[in-house]
């Protein structure tokens, strides 16, 4: 998907209580002492690049609150739109696999 689509047909949604109970900042707490990896688009105009990245600081900012070490893993893929890398599936089925 490219453009503004993502944001069209999102548009209100942020205030439903649906929307709300799944926003992944609601957990930011929950999930700092775990490792994570995300990987977005350079220009994501549905999902947010800057919300993306936001979301990262909130991990990193909880897990030093928490005492423990941030890590996540966040790529910004040069990739157009709603779109991310050819290899990010693979790259991220290699990253599950070293955590075993």
């Amino acid at each position: 998907c490219r453009g503004h689509a993502g944001a069209r047909e999102q548009a209100g949604l942020e205030n439903q209580s649906g929307s709300r109970a799944l926003a992944l900042a609601r957990v930011v707490d929950q999930v700092a002492n775990r490792p994570i990896r995300r990987c977005i688009g350079k220009n994501d105009r549905r999902v947010g690049t800057a919300h993306a990245i936001g979301f990262t600081r909130r991990v990193v900012e909880s897990a030093v609150a928490q005492g423990v070490r941030p890590n996540i893993t966040l790529g910004v893929d040069p990739s157009e739109g709603h779109s991310i890398a050819p290899d990010s599936h693979e790259n991220a089925a290699k990253w599950v696999m070293s955590m075993h």
